[in-house]
Formats: C-alpha cells, structure tokens, sequence
C-alpha cells in the first residue's frame, strides 16, 4: 500500500552484480544526428517567430541567458532572438556592413524588394513564410524608421532606403536631408528610387544622391529609363548600382499574375546574369511569394540579398 505521507518506501539496494548489469543494459546507444537538408538554389533563413518563444534546447537547470543586441542592450522578455552580429570593420561600406551572410552561388540571381505601399510592413513571421532573404524597403520619411530598419536587419534581412527629399530640391537640400537621413538610419545596404521619379529624374539630384552613396558606402537602386544615365551616373561615382525590372501593382490580388511576374523577373535574371523586383508588401503579394519559392519556380536562379546583386553588377 502507499505510504500516508507520499513518499515511496526505500528500495532493497541490489547485489553489486545486478547492479552493474543493469546499468549496462539500460546504457544509453550513441545517436549519430541527421545530416539536414539543402536547399542549394534557395538561401533560407533561421527560424524567428514574431510571438513564439524561442526553443533554446537547455536543459532544466541551465540558467537563462538574456539575448543581446548588437548594440550591446538585453532583447526585452518574450521577443523575438536576435541575429548573432558578425564582426565587421566599423570603417567598411555600408553595403558591406549591413550585407547578411549569403553563400555565392553559381548561377543567375535574382533580389526581391519588399515595399510599403502605405498598408504596413510585414511581420518578421510573414518573411520567414517566404524562406528567402528578401530585402525590405523603408521610406525615410517614417517616423521610426531608424527603429524599423534595426529590427529588420538584426532578424536577417536587408534594408533599402527610399530617401524623402523634398519637392523641387537643390543639390544643397539634397546633400543636408540624406546626410540627416544616414545619421539616422545606420542599417541600410541602399538607396532606393521607389517610383522612378524619386531622385533620379534630375541629372543634378541624381549626381548629389551618388556622390553621397559613394562616400556613405551604399548601392544606388534605380529604374530604366532611356539610356539610363542615373545608373551610369553612379557607376561613374564607384557606387554599386541595379536597374528594377518589374514591380508588381499593389492593387493584383491574383496569386497567379504574382506567379507570372516572378516568373518574368527569373526569366530576365536568366538572360542577364541578375534582376532586381519589387514587391509590394501586402498579405496576398508575402503569401504569393511565399507559395512561388515552395513551389521552386526559381530552380535555375537563386534568390539573393539586395546587396549580393548590386555586387554583382
């Protein structure tokens, strides 16, 4: 019968004979893990669940160890880990500073841009469904884009600047905006012309924003337009530079047309060596995306950082 008290009554020690073949029966068998999967053509990226506690595999006892930040403060309870920095001259381009990890690979590559069209951004659980390094552009004109672009870049993805310059700017207005632009926003990889008509339109706007790019170490991101002078324009400042070939209507809901124009910008990287798209940032246009990568319609090019194409040339 159970003791009163709860507690089990004492066992009869074992003979010392028992006792070790006992133990070497129940004598744990050496696991050998599991080699885990590549995927060779789609660089995918860690597990970062928005709301989801991270599985850190300690065992009970192990005390808790607070996340830390690059910049040296705790990540608050409950959020999301932070990509572990890797160490990186302070003095190197931006392009190179703020690049994530990417493997080069053989092949045609082709950059996704994820854009805000005035709906919001998406969740780092939303980009982690896609399974790809996605670049996220931000408008300089947001009030915590500093903030925004931190979070983006410590969960592994890369960030474009769309610069907020104002309407019929000089060169002098251009230089004092994106100077107050880059001291606040330390984490982007480029520049970005959104539209087209952004900063490139003007061959002396164009030739302020280069030379700035230049000496903050940043791409330049731009449309194609005739001969495409603000490309050569930064080509001939030294700066990193590549052309949108497509961006996709905010207002297509057709998982379909998404599929066709993916399909498009992978046909282009093919015949070009790379090919930059933009994406507008809507759950339907994440989902589609998502649903294209899974699918592997990119198996003869690879998704790629922002930063890997501009490299390229």
């Amino acid at each position: 019968p159970e003791p009163v008290d709860g507690t089990a009554p004492a066992a009869t020690p074992a003979p010392e004979a028992d006792r070790v073949a006992e133990a070497d029966a129940t004598a744990p068998t050496p696991r050998v893990p599991s080699p885990a999967p590549v995927n060779v053509r789609i660089n995918r990226l860690p597990t970062i669940g928005d709301d989801a506690a991270p599985e850190t595999g300690a065992e009970e006892g192990t005390p808790e160890v607070a996340a830390i930040r690059p910049d040296g403060e705790a990540a608050a309870e409950g959020e999301a880990p932070v990509a572990e920095a890797s160490v990186i001259d302070p003095g190197a381009p931006a392009i190179a500073r703020n690049a994530v990890e990417f493997a080069t690979a053989d092949g045609a590559l082709m950059s996704v841009i994820l854009i805000d069209v005035g709906l919001g951004l998406p969740s780092t659980r939303a980009l982690e469904a896609v399974g790809a390094p996605v670049t996220v552009a931000l408008d300089a004109g947001l009030e915590d884009a500093p903030r925004q672009a931190r979070r983006f870049r410590e969960r592994g993805y890369e960030v474009a600047i769309i610069p907020n310059l104002p309407a019929g700017a000089q060169a002098q207005d251009v230089a004092v905006s994106l100077s107050v632009t880059l001291e606040e926003v330390t984490d982007a990889v480029a520049l970005l012309d959104s539209t087209g008509s952004d900063f490139q339109t003007d061959r002396g706007t164009m030739a302020q924003v280069a030379a700035i790019a230049s000496q903050s170490g940043l791409g330049v991101v731009t449309y194609a337009r005739g001969l495409n002078t603000a490309r050569r324009i930064a080509q001939q400042n030294g700066v990193p530079s590549g052309l949108v070939f497509r961006s996709i209507d905010p207002n297509t809901t057709d998982p379909l047309a998404v599929a066709r124009a993916l399909d498009q910008a992978a046909f282009r990287a093919r015949q070009d060596g790379s090919a930059i798209v933009l994406v507008p940032a809507t759950d339907p246009m994440v989902a589609g995306l998502a649903a294209w990568a899974e699918e592997a319609r990119a198996s003869e090019i690879t998704l790629a950082p922002l930063s890997a194409v501009l490299v390229s040339g």
